[in-house]
């Protein structure tokens, strides 16, 4: 089945925060000598790779008249860290990989919106399994993002399969710098958060009471 990543590209330059593959996944994948990445959602992607899986990468980048050059330098640079990084894994399960790019202002209102989600579901194809990582970008990407997944389940017969963001807290090093502290960088797998959602929109109970019960119910599972 082929794999749709979405991945809002990061705005800084010279990223730093780095993460590790699961002890997991090094181990079933075989993967010792692949080391740190940069971007959470590559260190998740290999658990799902199988020989020859075909995966479709959708850029997401925000644009600013007033910093056009300077973002599309950045933009460029940790595109290419990203492409070299899921290439390196790709070529281990010699994995076919295909990229397209949705560039919108970068602004908050109505029109925007309903543009961003149109371009990112024109990235959509039948009966394919979606991951998204939500680590960079703005804060209104991820709330469009879930509801483009929410979209690709009922109309295109895809899988929601992972939504992961990278945890990273910054500390001070000896010469007073401030750095991501690789202590605790960690890649989180926050689906359930998504399929949550779901859940409170459609849930169906005689009482509030009853309703908790059942969402209580569903984050023990």
């Amino acid at each position: 089945m082929k794999k749709i990543i979405y991945m809002p590209i990061p705005m800084q330059p010279e990223l730093k925060a780095l993460y590790n593959l699961s002890d997991e996944i090094i181990k079933e994948k075989k993967l010792d000598d692949f080391g740190k990445i940069y971007f959470p959602i590559n260190a998740y992607i290999a658990d799902y790779l199988y020989s020859e899986d075909e995966i479709k990468v959708c850029f997401i980048e925000l644009t600013d008249d007033k910093m056009r050059n300077e973002l599309e330098a950045r933009y460029k640079e940790n595109e290419k860290l990203f492409k070299d990084e899921i290439e390196k894994i790709g070529k281990l399960f010699n994995a076919k990989i295909e990229y397209a790019t949705v560039e919108t202002v970068f602004n908050e209102s109505v029109d925007i919106f309903g543009n961003r989600f149109e371009e990112l579901y024109k990235c959509l194809e039948k009966n394919c399994e979606i991951y998204a990582d939500i680590t960079f970008g703005a804060k209104t990407n991820t709330l469009i993002i879930n509801n483009v997944l929410t979209f690709a389940e009922l109309f295109y017969d895809c899988n929601v399969e992972a939504i992961v963001y990278g945890k990273t807290i910054f500390e001070k090093n000896v010469s007073g710098k401030t750095v991501p502290s690789q202590e605790v960088a960690k890649v989180c797998d926050v689906t359930s958060l998504y399929y949550l959602t779901k859940l409170t929109s459609q849930i169906k109970a005689s009482s509030p009471e009853e309703a908790i019960a059942k969402v209580k119910k569903y984050l023990k599972i």
